[in-house]
């Protein structure tokens, strides 16, 4: 229990657990953290994120929401970990893979299997064809949009994912990225065909 009964305090210990896990605790206006029996001066401060997602500190009577944030290569458990998490807090999973959102990419993509889907909501894997524009501004807004709409109703959120890149969108932010013609495009395709690899 991080948090005393009734008290937006955090405990003392919660700190170090918060750590642990790598949980990211947003504010709206730094300031000191009051704890049982002191104060810590120190102030809890987040890299630059939007507007929207700024949260009110620790000392402030609003509810403190956590983004819990899994991320590791292939195959060493993030997806057990974050359904027992999603259980456990009564929430949902958001995925940052770069390749689960592909409904047609089941090999070598480590998806999460139809019963541990089922077990908890997950959001965007299976979301889109591989024939689909989508890139990391698409998907910076599509999970940006869900995270809001669930901290609306839920205190924690579950991000997991292997996609550094993806992952730090969305904790950090990333620049606005240009529009690429298609003609570009297909000026390189055409390049490939005629020329291949050298």
């Amino acid at each position: 229990v991080l948090f005393k009964k009734g008290s937006a305090n955090l405990r003392p210990e919660a700190f170090d657990i918060l750590r642990s896990v790598g949980i990211k605790l947003l504010e709206k206006n730094p300031k000191s953290i009051e704890l049982e029996g002191h104060t810590d001066s120190t102030p809890i401060r987040s890299r630059q994120f939007p507007s929207n997602w700024e949260l009110s500190s620790a000392r402030a009577t609003s509810v403190v929401k956590f983004l819990i944030t899994i991320v590791g290569p292939t195959a060493i458990g993030k997806t057990s970990l974050a359904i027992k998490l999603a259980r456990n807090y009564k929430t949902e999973v958001i995925s940052a893979d770069s390749r689960q959102f592909y409904r047609e990419l089941n090999i070598g993509t480590a998806k999460p299997s139809k019963d541990e889907l089922s077990s908890v909501k997950h959001h965007l894997i299976n979301n889109i064809s591989v024939t689909d524009k989508y890139d990391i501004s698409h998907f910076e807004a599509d999970a940006r949009k869900i995270i809001d709409n669930l901290f609306k109703t839920k205190d924690y959120v579950i991000l997991v994912g292997g996609s550094g890149l993806y992952i730090d969108t969305i904790l950090y932010g990333i620049d606005k990225m240009p529009n690429i013609e298609n003609s570009l495009r297909k000026k390189l395709n055409e390049e490939f065909e005629n020329n291949g690899l050298k």
